[in-house]
């Protein structure tokens, strides 16, 4: 799953890296959203996943 489209999917009018961040720390764990500026509650993993 690629978060920053299925972000851009569900909240078209954010901007990466202004109002969300998505990184790997390269730990296995994969990627992840680190950062959170929009005033929507960010999506859970479900919601990101059906988008």
């Amino acid at each position: 799953m690629n978060i920053a489209l299925a972000i851009m999917h569900l909240f078209p009018q954010a901007v990466p890296l202004v109002d969300f961040v998505v990184q790997d720390d390269s730990n296995g764990n994969g990627p992840y959203l680190a950062v959170w500026n929009l005033p929507n509650d960010p999506p859970t993993d479900e919601e990101l996943q059906a988008a």
